[in-house]
């Protein structure tokens, strides 16, 4: 007989995913929520499947976390907007690191996304801030997977998603 188990649900950017998986550890449980999420990111951005699959070389499912974060920050960067007329530029927080550990938020220390309003949800691998001009914004993710001191670098604008790293393609 074959089990299934329900991993979960998850909600992003209005996107409702469900998983299920047979008898697999948790580190491919874990895996296959990556790539589930990676898969949802991608709904918003990337008009067909070979842009998909062209993307996909490059992420990991420590990226996830990069291009979720910008995502959500470009979000509230546009509500901010709305209600205040103007954007909120930030300084780079937490500072980068290369060794691909995960670093606790600590929202006393973001600056001005504490301004925004928005805080990452527990610990972080990549960094993030935001520069601003009079009409625009432009949000920056870093993240060095590897751990070779190169950082893959994504970004997004007030009319642009982050679909994949704007520095090459080896780099992660």
């Amino acid at each position: 007989m074959r089990e299934v188990y329900v991993l979960g649900s998850l909600m992003i950017a209005g996107c409702f995913v469900a998983h299920s998986q047979e008898n697999n550890s948790q580190r491919d449980m874990d895996n296959l929520l990556s790539r589930a999420i990676l898969d949802v990111v991608y709904i918003d951005g990337l008009k067909s499947e070979e842009e998909r699959k062209i993307a996909s070389r490059f992420m990991t499912s420590k990226d996830v976390e990069v291009i979720s974060n910008i995502r959500v920050i470009r979000q509230v960067e546009i509500a901010y907007e709305g209600l205040f007329d103007a954007f909120i530029s930030v300084d780079a927080y937490p500072p980068p690191s290369s060794t691909g550990n995960p670093r606790k938020w600590e929202t006393s220390k973001s600056g001005d996304f504490q301004t925004l309003g928005w805080a990452a949800d527990g610990e972080v691998r990549g960094t993030y801030w935001v520069t601003t001009t009079d009409t625009n914004f432009t949000v920056f993710g870093i993240i060095d997977v590897d751990g070779d001191g190169q950082f893959a670098t994504y970004k997004a604008t007030k009319s642009e998603n982050p679909n994949a790293p704007i520095t090459r393609s080896d780099i992660y």
